[in-house]
């Protein structure tokens, strides 16, 4: 994971034809939702900006009022080996791009 980022929560989606990740990077001044297709290299990521605009979030998401269930870090590095790799070049790059709204 990126130096300044780690994980605060992450879900997995994984029922019917569904194969999905939703979570959030907890960074030096912010919080970044970030969500994709398990295996995938295209991760969209939006500004949450606060905690409680993070726990908002999270309780829309989570089961079960959302679809995902709450996983550990380790969980998702087990289920998508290049998690750790492909979360941080992909936040580099939207960073880098000013693709985080």
């Amino acid at each position: 994971m990126l130096d300044n980022a780690s994980i605060y929560w992450v879900g997995w989606c994984h029922e019917d034809n569904h194969d999905k990740i939703w979570g959030v990077l907890k960074l030096p001044n912010t919080y970044v939702s970030f969500w994709g297709k398990r295996g995938s290299s295209r991760i969209g990521f939006k500004n949450l900006k606060t905690q409680y605009d993070a726990r908002t979030m999270i309780g829309k998401k989570e089961a079960p009022r959302g679809n995902y269930t709450q996983i550990s870090e380790k969980r998702m590095c087990e289920i998508w080996s290049e998690f750790d790799d492909t979360i941080s070049s992909q936040l580099t790059f939207a960073t880098l791009c000013n693709l985080i709204k």
